[in-house]
Order: structure tokens, then C-alpha cells, then sequence
């Protein structure tokens, strides 16, 4: 009920601003211009060229192509800690791709279709993303192992 009323005296508040006339100051008279004095023809007098500016060099820095990709940040893993993960990655989506082989040879009902295909998408973005990152592909793959836990306990 209060955030009723906060609500409305807010938007009070706001139309009585926007209602409100600033009041319209005028401007002021532009100042006057000095007129500049005459100037008796004379005869032309030459003026010297001016100095040509150098021409910059070439930076030692090599310019970027458009097309190339931005540089990608990730986590710096050992090889021993990557191995691992890779492990953990293979044995979480070997555990999903079983629970879908073993759903496949059952009638499911739509609640268990429904996790199967998302047991699939996560599987499918986890293998997509194990070449840029490990540890997200490393996520994905858990997801999916999870939910196939799930629908494996949902088929007994």
C-alpha cells in the first residue's frame, strides 16, 4: 500500500514539475562590431611559401586489420589442472550421452522429452565451447550429467 503512494506522489511530484513555465530570459543585444579601417590599395606584395610540413613515418607499431577476431581472455590453466578438467569433461557428458541412450529405447512421457532435449542442448554447448573455455564447456557438461541423473532416476 505504501509503494502505492510512493508511486503516486512521484508521479504527482513529476506532472507538476513538467506543468511549471520557466520563466523566458531575452537575449542579450549581440555587442557592437568594431569596424575595421579602410585600407588603401596598394601594390601587391609577394608573400613567401610556406614551409611544407614533414611527412610523418611510419609508426613501428603494426596497424590492426579490421577483420581480425579481438583477443580472447580466459583463465591460464597448468597441464595438470587442465587434464583434469578434461576428465571431468569427458566423464560428465559420457554419463549424459548414456542416460540419453537408455531414454531412447523407452516410451517418455513430455516432462522427460523435455529434459532429454535439454540434457541434448546442454551437451551440445558444452562440446561447442571446450575448444574456447574449459571451465564454462567444463559447466555446460555438469548441467547436463545433472539432468540426466534426474531423468535416469524418472525412467526406473
Amino acid at each position: 500500500m505504501k509503494r502505492i503512494y510512493l508511486v503516486v506522489s512521484v508521479l504527482l511530484l513529476a506532472s507538476a514539475c513538467a506543468k511549471k513555465k520557466v520563466p523566458q530570459v531575452p537575449a542579450p543585444p549581440p555587442p557592437p562590431q568594431a569596424t575595421a579601417p579602410e585600407v588603401k590599395e596598394q601594390s601587391p606584395v609577394p608573400v613567401p611559401p610556406k614551409p611544407k610540413k614533414p611527412t610523418p613515418t611510419p609508426s613501428p607499431v603494426p596497424a590492426v586489420t579490421p577483420n581480425a577476431p579481438p583477443p580472447q581472455l580466459g583463465e591460464i590453466l597448468s597441464p595438470e589442472r587442465r587434464r583434469q578438467l578434461e576428465k571431468e569433461f569427458d566423464d560428465s557428458i559420457g554419463r549424459a550421452k548414456a542416460v540419453l541412450d537408455k531414454a531412447a529405447k523407452v516410451t517418455l512421457n513430455a516432462e522427460q522429452r523435455n529434459n532429454a532435449s535439454r540434457i541434448r542442448t546442454f551437451i551440445a554447448q558444452a562440446i561447442t565451447a571446450r575448444g574456447k573455455d574449459l571451465t564454462t564447456a567444463l559447466q555446460l557438461a555438469r548441467r547436463a550429467d545433472l539432468l540426466g541423473v534426474d531423468l535416469s532416476q524418472s525412467l526406473r
